[in-house]
């Protein structure tokens, strides 16, 4: 069996890795952004949702390669059982079958890791999204008041 992750559609691992590091500083910039005016709050609230849209669309990518790593490190580990269990018995034969399969329990972790680490920036995405629109909500009553006033 070889030790790459078996893909039957969509990007691939290294494709999915170049797209996260554009989305990642995209999120990075937005979630540091301190916009001074309504229009700057405006802008990046649209931003963050348009970002947000997309991570959502690579979170959906990334869990089709995550389970495509499950199911390549079930079947390497249930073939090295398989073969293991004809001769030693249980215990040894399994901890010999997650040995062999080592190199896809490593790519799925790695894609587990890298779901999760998106999935919290989405998080971190939300919360500002939500900031930035009590910010505008403010702003708005403000200047609502401000004109009754007058």
């Amino acid at each position: 069996m070889s030790d790459t992750i078996e893909t039957t559609e969509g990007p691939t691992v290294s494709q999915l890795a170049e797209t996260w590091l554009s989305l990642r500083d995209r999120a990075e910039a937005l979630v540091s952004e301190r916009p001074d005016d309504p229009g700057a709050v405006a802008n990046i609230m649209h931003e963050v949702e348009v970002l947000m849209i997309e991570i959502a669309d690579y979170l959906n990518k990334l869990n089709h390669q995550r389970y495509t790593a499950e199911r390549t490190h079930s079947k390497r580990r249930n073939a090295a059982l398989s073969v293991h269990g004809k001769s030693y018995g249980v215990t040894i034969a399994r901890a010999m079958a997650d040995v062999d399969a080592l190199p896809e329990q490593a790519a799925w972790d790695s894609l587990r890791a890298a779901y999760h680490y998106a999935e919290d920036t989405q998080k971190a995405l939300q919360t500002k999204h939500y900031g930035l629109m009590n910010v505008n909500k403010n702003m708005q009553s403000v200047m609502f008041e401000r004109g009754r006033r007058q």
